[in-house]
């Protein structure tokens, strides 16, 4: 995927883009068809962003998304596509999202444009230090993203198009791994891990149900 032709959500926020001139009528909304529920983030599998100056991303009609061996090609690759699979997290909280405020408008009312960031913190609950240290350097990537795994062995990224053809990280900013918490009597060691997704980063938001288990296989 080239990145100079990628158009919705390629990598940085997104202020508050309106159409000029506007369309004869108002846009007709995409209409409902089913429930969509994330439920509990359990696990993130990073990638660089970038392979050189396009967009890391599978092609699904090349590479199957819910094929166990397209991901383990993946993580045994020499380059800037490799992923790694980071430990199980608990208590995955999501913070933010809310509008950005740009000042008052008329009558004083509040003006937005585009969205805060949403972040996220969680635990790695009694996870050896060398695994914690080995996890130390994807801080010092300057572009990597994230999918994430859910409580029901799905992998969430990004697509492309309403109908996706390929299937990519979602960008991530602020990537923290936090010392050793020691827990004592009643609470367990843990690391704390913390990260931000910029503006609307939910927009092509893309939910593939593997043939595998992403949470035991990967």
């Amino acid at each position: 995927m080239d990145l100079n032709s990628f158009s919705p959500l390629s990598l940085m926020n997104m202020d508050l883009q309106c159409a000029c001139p506007l369309g004869a009528a108002i846009a007709t909304p995409t209409a409902p068809t089913c429930k969509e529920d994330i439920g509990e983030i359990r696990r993130i599998i990073l990638q660089r962003t970038l392979d050189g100056t396009t967009l890391n991303a599978i092609v699904i009609g090349t590479d199957d998304p819910t094929l166990l061996a397209t991901w383990t090609a993946l993580q045994g690759a020499a380059g800037n596509t490799k992923i790694a699979a980071l430990a199980t997290m608990a208590e995955v909280t999501p913070d933010g999202g809310g509008p950005r405020e740009a000042g008052t408008g008329p009558g004083g009312v509040t003006l937005y444009k585009g969205a805060l960031p949403t972040s996220y913190s969680a635990q790695f609950q009694q996870v050896e230090q060398d695994v914690i240290r080995s996890y130390r350097a994807y801080q010092c990537e300057p572009r990597i993203s994230a999918f994430l795994v859910n409580e029901n062995d799905q992998i969430i990224g990004l697509k492309d198009a309403t109908v996706a053809t390929t299937f990519r990280g979602i960008p991530l900013e602020s990537l923290y791994i936090g010392p050793k918490f020691t827990g004592g009597l009643n609470q367990v060691d843990y690391n704390m891990i913390n990260w931000s997704f910029l503006g609307e980063w939910s927009d092509f938001l893309h939910v593939v149900t593997p043939v595998f288990s992403p949470l035991l296989e990967l």
